[in-house]
């Protein structure tokens, strides 16, 4: 019975070192370990009309949805799925998620409201293992980044947050990930 087990975990070890080998090597938009889409409903349509609609220009819509989310979604971290998905629906009703889900509500506002905006992920240039999520989009030709879950954090602890800062353009390298995905 010991023997079995140890094969067993040892065969366990060797699967996970293969998943996580293939997601570093294969850093694709889709399948395993990724996220093909951000999708959304006619409720999140009507939501981000109702809620954000009387702002005059991008700029300022762009910081409401960041205040919103920090103000309405709370960072809750949990084990990462291998194959993420998002419901924005369900992130705004639970008013939880971790931080590629408050960057993906942060890009469906964007979109449904006309502004280019991509996900960014990446990996920590000091721990390969730690990943993380934020934003850049683009106003009139002007690109910008934004971390949400930085600047929740930052300010639960009175700390100085990121804000949106303008940034070269959507490829700019980042001074502590390592970019790996955008979509």
């Amino acid at each position: 019975m010991k023997k079995v087990l140890t094969i067993t975990c040892a065969i366990a070890l060797i699967a996970l070192n293969i998943v996580v080998i293939f997601t570093a090597i294969f850093p694709s938009t889709s399948g395993f370990g990724k996220t093909a889409t951000l999708k959304w409903s006619d409720d999140t349509v009507a939501f981000v009309e109702e809620t954000f609609g009387h702002y005059e220009n991008d700029y300022d819509k762009a910081v409401a949805f960041k205040n919103w989310i920090i103000d309405n979604v709370k960072y809750t971290p949990y084990n990462i799925p291998i194959i993420q998905s998002v419901d924005v629906d369900k992130v705004i009703e639970t008013g939880e998620g971790i931080c590629f889900e408050q960057a993906s509500l942060f890009t469906v506002f964007c979109r449904i409201s006309g502004i280019e905006c991509y996900n960014i992920d990446g990996r920590a240039k000091v721990n390969f293992a730690s990943t993380h999520s934020w934003n850049r989009f683009c106003i009139d030709g002007q690109w910008y980044e934004i971390d949400i879950t930085h600047d929740q954090t930052a300010k639960l602890k009175n700390k100085t947050q990121y804000g949106v800062a303008e940034i070269k353009g959507l490829d700019a390298p980042d001074k502590s990930y390592n970019i790996y995905r955008t979509y």
